[in-house]
């Protein structure tokens, strides 16, 4: 079996940002406090802004799963966790995702470090992801290393297919998923659907 998957992340809450922020510095030859002060002000507001892409500053608010069905895992973060994790025992098929070897499972495993989540033993195999892991941006590239505009909506559309759905980007599910989860579902959705074409498209399925 194939199964698809897409994580979607938000920033932890202030009291988590606060414990963990660094100290946050003007450059060396600002000498007037005020434009210290801003600077300093300018590097927390870039790092807040940033929270959701680092695990220790990001909480997992939901991960799209699609095999024989489509679903979505949302509630507290480690019984998301337990849940996907068992997905991965329970299915023993090939896990594909875009992006996933950089992003998505360093996320799930770091997230799963710190809520106490046991991980499954075969994840890894020596210092590689287990070889049921396909990631399609890196087939896509050919495992080259630059990635940049090499998103999955670009490729999804260079290939004639449908990409993400229109109006939100990854950025915004965090907003959209407090003031309107069936529209950031919805997205998370549209999401899989895309991953699950894009790798009929490239042969992998």
């Amino acid at each position: 079996m194939t199964t698809y998957f897409d994580v979607e992340t938000s920033s932890a809450p202030d009291s988590v940002l606060e414990r963990v922020k660094p100290e946050f510095k003007a450059p060396a030859n600002y000498k007037d406090p005020d434009k210290i002060a801003a600077a300093k002000a300018d590097a927390e507001t870039a790092w807040r802004g940033r929270a959701a892409l680092d695990a220790k500053t990001a909480n997992i608010l939901a991960i799209g799963i699609l095999d024989d069905t489509a679903r979505i895992l949302t509630g507290l973060e480690p019984e998301i966790l337990n849940e996907f994790w068992k997905t991965w025992s329970a299915d023993g098929g090939r896990f594909v995702g875009f992006c996933v070897k950089s992003f998505d499972l360093p996320m799930l495993v770091q997230r799963s470090w710190i809520c106490g989540v046991l991980l499954p033993v075969d994840l890894m195999e020596g210092r590689y992801w287990n070889r049921r892991i396909v990631d399609l941006q890196e087939i896509w590239t050919c495992f080259g290393r630059q990635t940049e505009g090499q998103s999955l909506d670009a490729i999804c559309k260079a290939n004639g297919l449908d990409g993400k759905l229109p109006g939100m980007s990854g950025g915004d599910f965090a907003r959209v998923f407090a003031e309107n989860r069936p529209k950031a579902l919805a997205y998370l959705n549209a999401d899989l659907l895309a991953t699950a074409a894009l790798a009929h498209r490239l042969g992998i399925v």
